[in-house]
This record gives structure tokens, C-alpha cells and sequence, in this order.
């Protein structure tokens, strides 16, 4: 009998998604503002892709602000994709794009698939600065309800290692149901 013993390589896939649109009709606080009718629906035509394509993260780390937390619960308040750990954060809501990609690094070692909700322009720069180069230039400034789904061969983040997997923008699935 030959026996081959090929090294298996972690890979972690990273989501990195831009909140759904908030609304703007009410006078409170940015923290505090809510998801609009349109938002509401994006999250509907995500939570959609995400069940069809089966992508259940292993954690979500999502910032504390309310459209934020909206965003996550309507997407993934689904049992088939829904986290198994959910963190919830100021950083992501005030913090950069070294500030959050040191939080995705504090948690790689131990899940595979890590979903990270929060704004810009921080979010779209650290999927700019993660992306490989010449990928890159295919990732816009996210709009909202938009994500980036990226593909690392170790668990490291290194700046520019990540493959493009996905880039998709909740509006573009409303066209397509439309």
C-alpha cells in the first residue's frame, strides 16, 4: 500500500460587509439610526444568497452601532447561517482599518470563516489593504449593504495576501429579483 500524507493548508475566507442603508428621516444620534425600507430589503436579498450559497461564518464581529446590529440580525438571524459566536464592538464603528484588522488577527487562529460588519470608509480600506495586488483594483468604495469575501491560505491576514472571492453589492441582487 502507498500511503501519500499531503500537508493540509488552513484556509480562512474573511466577509468584510458594509452596513445596509440607514435612515437619515429621523433626528437622532448617527449610533442610533436605524435601517430604511431600502436597507431592510438588501438584507432580505443577502440573508437570500447566503443561505443559497451556504455560507455560515464562525464568528461575526460586528460593530454596536444600531444599523449595524440591524444589518447582522435581518441577514443572519437565520438558524442555517447564522454565526456560532457573535462579538459585538465599538472599535468597529469608530476604529480604522489597522484597528480592525488587528481584531480580524486576534481571532483567526480559531475560526475559519469570519464575518466582520461595520462602515466606511474603513471597511473598504481594509479590504483594499488586504487584497491581493491586481485584485484590488476590482474592489469599489463599498456601498452600503455591500461585501468583499476574501480567501487566505494561512490564518496570518498579511497585507495583500487575500484572493477576491466575491464582491457583491445588495443592490445588484434587488436588480436581479426585480
Amino acid at each position: 500500500y502507498n500511503f501519500f500524507y499531503l500537508k493540509r493548508t488552513k484556509v480562512t475566507n474573511l466577509i468584510l460587509m458594509r452596513h445596509a442603508k440607514s435612515d437619515w428621516s429621523e433626528n437622532v444620534a448617527d449610533f442610533e439610526r436605524v435601517l430604511n425600507k431600502r436597507g431592510r430589503k438588501s438584507c432580505l436579498a443577502l440573508r437570500a444568497w447566503f443561505a443559497e450559497n451556504n455560507i455560515k461564518p464562525d464568528i461575526a464581529l460586528v460593530s454596536s452601532a444600531k444599523r449595524t446590529q440591524l444589518t447582522f440580525d435581518t441577514i443572519f438571524g437565520i438558524p442555517k447561517i447564522r454565526p456560532g459566536r457573535i462579538q459585538h464592538d465599538d472599535m468597529l464603528y469608530e476604529g480604522d482599518s489597522t484597528q480592525i484588522i488587528k481584531a480580524i488577527r486576534s481571532t483567526a487562529s480559531t475560526h475559519n470563516t469570519i464575518l466582520v460588519i461595520a462602515h466606511n470608509p474603513s471597511i473598504s480600506q481594509v479590504a483594499h489593504s488586504l487584497c491581493i495586488l491586481g485584485q484590488k483594483e476590482n474592489l469599489p468604495i463599498f456601498p452600503t449593504g455591500a461585501f468583499a469575501m476574501l480567501s487566505f491560505p494561512n490564518s496570518e491576514f498579511e497585507y495583500h495576501s487575500g484572493e477576491l472571492i466575491h464582491f457583491i453589492a445588495a443592490r445588484t441582487l434587488m436588480a436581479d429579483n426585480e
